[in-house]
């Protein structure tokens, strides 16, 4: 944005775009998902930049490093079982 030097703003400002906006009447907040995003195992447990996680494959094949305080809060029996 360039602003004059004189501190006043150009007549257009704030008004280009007022002509390509659209009122919204209703937001539908549906949930869309792929695939479901569920544990399938976990693998070994490993440190990457001082963060434990652990190697997590999922339901979907996909398999990713994960850290622990996230499965903790997600999956806490899951991790507690592989953990003993």
């Amino acid at each position: 944005m360039v602003v004059p030097k004189e501190g006043r703003r150009p007549d257009w400002y704030g008004n280009l775009y007022e002509e390509s906006l659209q009122r919204v009447g209703v937001v539908e907040n549906e949930r869309v998902s792929a695939a479901k995003w569920d544990i399938r195992s976990l693998g070994r447990r490993e440190t990457k930049n001082g963060i434990d996680g652990y190697h997590v494959t999922w339901t979907t094949g996909e398999k990713t490093w994960e850290p622990r305080s996230m499965l903790l809060q997600d999956v806490p029996k899951l991790v507690g079982r592989r953990e003993r």
